[in-house]
């Protein structure tokens, strides 16, 4: 079994394992020659997480000639560690400003690691030699197989309504707003098929809402004609927790495509569409939007808490 990658830049990198480090203490690295996959497991009442790095050759050195992108194991190539999200964090912290960064499987006796190797440049010009290990678990391909992969996940399920999100950074001070309101309180948000997303909230019989509108919407040419004007107008929804929507809303990625997928009474789920470049029109559809725009995907499960109003 072995992993090399030598990154291109590991500030994305950086970046989504923060925003995953906000939700769980581990996760579970997925590699494969073609793609990365982080994958935090599902309990009943967490938020389940997947990322999907599906353009390894925005993150790492892949060049056939170079050999700095290497995975090879007896299952498929497929290699599974289960590690720290602190750890991790705190190795890639000591890649800031840094020249060279490779990650690669290492043997400490019975004990396997995930080591970085880290070369930065002083104000000077003098190079410095870092070497941060963080302590894995190889996960059994037997594990693995219990834990659906995103797509699959995706598949399975049928969402009342996807549509376009608006930009974190507005949402999080309307949320912030709210919170002042009623810290410990649970907040619903809703969208229509008029483009509408809505976050609104209850408190002592005094109802506070915000309504952004031009969002796009899926949906195909059958369910758009079959669908009357008050089926349009109205709102999908879903009540969760403020806590776990603010953590979501903190994420450190600079202006991803956002979608909002949801699950009446079930979840919301965000999904993050990372971009190459400067952020552009939200896409209508999921992993196969934007796929030469965008170098990695992330999933964010929000479980819901049920509606005592939407009853269809």
């Amino acid at each position: 079994m072995r992993l090399r990658a030598s990154f291109k830049d590991a500030t994305v990198f950086h970046r989504i394992i923060q925003t995953i480090a906000k939700f769980s203490g581990k996760c579970i690295l997925r590699f494969s020659p073609e793609q990365v996959e982080i994958v935090v497991e599902p309990t009943p009442e967490s938020v389940e997480i997947w990322a999907i790095l599906d353009r390894v050759d925005a993150f790492f050195r892949v060049e056939e000639s170079s050999r700095e992108y290497r995975v090879e194991s007896n299952h498929d190539n497929q290699i599974n560690l289960e590690v720290s999200t602190e750890l991790v964090l705190r190795a890639l912290r000591s890649a800031a400003n840094s020249t060279d960064v490779t990650m690669r499987l290492a043997k400490d006796g019975a004990n396997t690691k995930l080591s970085f190797q880290i070369v930065t440049n002083s104000s000077g010009g003098a190079k410095t030699d870092i070497h941060q290990d963080v302590s894995c678990i190889v996960k059994r391909a037997s594990h693995m197989a219990n834990i659906r992969t995103a797509v699959q996940y995706l598949e399975d399920q049928h969402p009342h309504i996807v549509c376009a999100f608006p930009r974190l950074s507005e949402v999080r001070v309307v949320a912030d707003r709210m919170r002042t309101l009623r810290p410990q309180m649970q907040i619903v948000i809703s969208a229509n098929y008029l483009g509408q997303v809505k976050l609104s909230m209850v408190d002592d019989g005094l109802e506070t809402e915000t309504v952004w509108s031009g969002l796009t919407v899926r949906e195909d040419e059958d369910e758009h004609a079959a669908m009357s004007s008050e089926d349009r107008q109205r709102f999908h929804e879903v009540r969760v927790e403020m806590k776990t929507f603010l953590k979501f809303l903190s994420s450190t990625l600079t202006e991803p495509k956002v979608e909002l997928w949801i699950y009446r009474r079930v979840c919301a789920r965000f999904v993050m569409h990372v971009m190459s470049g400067p952020a552009g029109k939200p896409s209508n559809s999921l992993l196969d939007a934007g796929r030469s725009e965008a170098i990695a995907h992330l999933m964010f499960n929000l479980p819901g808490l049920g509606s005592d109003y939407d009853d269809d």
